[in-house]
């Protein structure tokens, strides 16, 4: 992580009024994906790097803080000095590119069969994709089941789903899975959201989620919950295969 205090000053160039110290490092974690550390193990980081950065007497440090209007700093709360061009190098850090969705996405499909293999589910992945990306029987009851897979990014897991092909699998048992994939401590872990369609068409009448052309759905935690659209408490769907029944 010797990098660290490069990879916030690219961040805060595009944020001229400053970013919190967990806000910067959400933004980096969703920049450079090939870190190997969580938002919060990184975001401690940032805050001793920076704060240290910031008091040193060379008065070389290129961050500064953002001031309250008493005069008074805000806490954690950075933004990157302006320098004259000649002033200062920059080290360049080149993300690694990020895998494809194709490839994303079959990843997380076979994610999910494998979670559903493991609970006694026979299962197979659909060879056409309409709507229904697997297929799983458990005691002579069939089930349909639609993947969604997002990485964290600052607002959290980002999800959508065209509302005609919803529409279309209303009908049958249809399950949606949103795997949600992080990096916490020292490996990548996955929550799985396991949303029956009628609990969907429930979020839409109610208001949950937008009655439009896309289901947009957007999970966040918030202090240990799982936030649905920053509104609704999913906490209860979360790798709760069980529902599948």
């Amino acid at each position: 992580m010797s990098y660290i205090a490069e990879m916030a000053l690219e961040i805060l160039k595009d944020n001229p009024k400053g970013l919190h110290v967990d806000e910067i490092a959400l933004l980096i974690l969703e920049k450079y994906q090939n870190l190997k550390i969580d938002a919060d193990s990184l975001s401690a980081k940032l805050s001793s790097r920076l704060s240290t950065e910031f008091r040193s007497k060379k008065s070389k440090s290129r961050f500064s803080k953002v001031k309250n209007k008493n005069g008074s700093f805000k806490r954690g709360i950075y933004k990157a000095k302006k320098f004259r061009s000649n002033s200062i190098q920059h080290v360049a850090i080149q993300p690694i590119e990020a895998p494809s969705s194709n490839f994303v996405g079959a990843a997380g499909e076979h994610a999910v069969l494998s979670e559903l293999l493991f609970r006694g589910y026979n299962a197979a992945i659909m060879t056409v994709d309409e709507g229904i990306d697997l297929v799983a029987s458990k005691s002579n009851r069939y089930f349909h089941i639609q993947v969604k897979t997002a990485s964290e990014s600052a607002s959290g897991f980002s999800f959508s789903i065209k509302k005609h092909i919803f529409e279309n699998n209303d009908q049958s048992p249809t399950f949606y899975v949103l795997l949600c994939r992080r990096f916490m401590n020292s490996h990548f872990h996955h929550d799985y959201v396991i949303l029956p369609s009628s609990v969907v068409a429930t979020f839409i009448n109610t208001g949950a989620i937008k009655d439009t052309n896309t289901i947009s759905i957007r999970v966040s935690i918030n202090e240990g919950k799982f936030m649905l659209n920053k509104t609704v408490d999913i906490s209860k769907y979360i790798n709760n295969f069980e529902l599948i029944k």
